[in-house]
């Protein structure tokens, strides 16, 4: 990292810094308290023998990418410490990770849609309820991108059943204790649309 500083020091006349922070050859990264995420896992999103140095700003988004390993197999509410301990000017990284139980979605229900069934929007999200074999097909996991990507696909169903100006205007979720109790969607509507298309 290079920081540029100035001082004036008279008229027309400053003093110029420029404070180079190197960063610290890595000698070993380990990982302390990973069950669900394990480091071959790990690996395949951040290949260490690729790093030949490292500095906090790198360490934190390696701390990002760690926890997006997470998020993506439902556990949410993991906390990952980074921890660098230097020795003769190279760095040892541990990530300290903490994990907690599943976050998994026991209901979903909508707000707003008179006009097509919970039954029926529940059916084309990617977004699951849990039940008993969720193991099998990833049933109840919550991923924010998948979430995200469902609005869309609800929006353009009700835009394609004629609902032009359909939207989902707002989602919440409801959590009880680590599991998400209910993911809410509020859907906005107008007024119908019929397209009527002439043949000459």
């Amino acid at each position: 990292n290079i920081v540029v500083e100035a001082e004036n020091i008279g008229k027309d006349l400053i003093d110029i810094y420029i404070i180079v922070e190197e960063k610290m050859p890595l000698l070993s990264v380990t990982f302390t308290g990973n069950t669900q995420v394990t480091e071959k896992e790990i690996g395949e999103r951040i290949n260490f023998t690729d790093v030949p140095a490292i500095d906090e700003q790198e360490l934190n988004k390696f701390v990002q990418i760690i926890k997006k390993a997470y998020v993506d197999k439902g556990y949410l509410l993991t906390q990952i410490t980074p921890e660098l301990v230097e020795e003769n000017g190279k760095a040892h990284i541990i990530f300290h990770i903490q994990e907690d139980e599943k976050s998994v979605i026991k209901r979903i229900d909508f707000c707003g849609n008179q006009n097509i069934s919970s039954k029926t929007l529940r059916g084309i999200m990617f977004t699951r309820e849990d039940w008993i074999l969720s193991f099998m097909d990833k049933a109840g996991t919550y991923n924010p991108e998948w979430l995200e990507r469902d609005k869309h696909i609800l929006e353009q169903y009700y835009q394609n059943n004629g609902f032009i100006n359909a939207k989902v205007y707002a989602v919440m979720l409801i959590w009880m204790k680590n599991h998400i109790k209910f993911i809410l969607l509020y859907i906005l509507m107008k007024v119908i649309y019929t397209i009527l298309v002439t043949c000459v």
